[in-house]
């Protein structure tokens, strides 16, 4: 990594009469290279143990997405699944970084790194190298850069920065919001947007100071981002003004009962690990799941990618997951599992 640090002190107008100490230094650099051994962080992505699903993108060709007036849109069996068997992996549609991670991981692709290198144009975040940095400001960041200050400072919660990544990451990518439904039948893919638009949020069962919260939050989000970014600076911006106040407000009430956390273990000391929280993340997929305490599959990250095991399984049985703690999601979310999955 220094001999990168190097590379980029040269192209950044490093002070001419330092060269031949900078380049002595690259030179020793290099002559280091070959004597470190290179370390992976991750182990290697594990594949599906049953190979590709014709209809589910991410999905082994084991399982199919079902509906039924009780439970919802949820997952079920079409064979015999073994114990340890992977049966999904799942990229995240959008994903964020906890700022208590901000100077120790990567904000586009949640690794940690050693070497950061900062924003261009802010000093809050940090990359471990050009292709993220690049990555991120064309996806979303070159809308958010102008305002994550004043989100963090105003502690809008993790949840709704999915919410906004998730509506930044659509305008950036196809300039127009897709809010068609999924044709029933057609091929689930989980970085199709409207795989995520179509995830339940619960809107009858809140309240109206449930409600009115997230409108006034959504409505200063909306306001900083009009005031502070080039975002809606176009004439005949009007309409994709209304869209975007309506899919973002409509994310906020998704992510209680969809969203995930994304976690990776920190070694406390020579034989023990915690699991320690660093972002959260959009899986379609992994959100059809419906909540039991004695959940049958287990979930996993690999390098953010949502991994899904089967820990025990009957037949009969469809594929729960365990939400979290009473508490840990609001209490219309988490008390009313079978509602949390809408129609296909």
């Amino acid at each position: 990594m220094e001999n990168v640090d190097i590379s980029r002190a040269f192209s950044s107008n490093y002070p001419k009469h330092l060269y031949e100490k900078l380049t002595q230094r690259k030179e020793k650099a290099e002559s280091c290279r070959f004597n470190q051994s290179l370390s992976n962080y991750y182990k290697e992505l594990p594949t599906l143990t049953y190979g590709a699903n014709n209809l589910i993108e991410c999905a082994g060709d084991c399982i199919e997405i079902n509906f039924e007036r009780k439970l919802g849109r949820h997952i079920i069996a079409t064979r015999n699944i073994e114990v340890g068997d992977v049966i999904a992996i799942e990229k995240p549609f959008s994903q964020i970084l906890l700022k208590e991670n901000y100077l120790t991981h990567c904000y586009n692709c949640l690794k940690p790194c050693r070497n950061l290198i900062p924003c261009d144009s802010c000093s809050l975040i940090l990359f471990c190298g050009e292709n993220c940095k690049i990555t991120s400001w064309n996806s979303c960041h070159k809308y958010e850069c102008p305002i994550l200050a004043s989100l963090l400072d105003l502690e809008v919660n993790k949840l709704t920065l999915v919410a906004l990544k998730i509506c930044m990451s659509v305008e950036s990518s196809t300039n127009e919001f897709n809010k068609d439904d999924t044709l029933k039948g057609s091929l689930y893919k989980s970085q199709n947007y409207h795989e995520i638009h179509n995830l339940i949020a619960n809107t009858d069962a809140r309240t109206t100071s449930d409600l009115f919260e997230r409108a006034v939050t959504a409505a200063i989000i909306f306001e900083l981002l009009q005031k502070h970014t080039q975002s809606f600076k176009h004439e005949g911006d009007a309409h994709k003004k209304n869209i975007f106040k309506e899919l973002l407000l409509l994310h906020m009430q998704t992510g209680p009962s969809n969203f995930h956390e994304i976690s990776e273990l920190v070694r406390t000391n020579e034989n023990f690990y915690e699991v320690e929280e660093i972002g959260a993340g959009a899986y379609a997929f992994l959100s059809l799941l419906n909540h039991s305490c004695c959940p049958n599959v287990g979930e996993q990250l690999f390098d953010n990618y949502g991994l899904m095991r089967i820990r025990k399984f009957w037949y009969d049985d469809g594929f729960l997951d365990f939400y979290g703690l009473p508490g840990s999601f609001e209490s219309l979310d988490f008390c009313n599992p079978w509602s949390a999955r809408g129609p296909p």
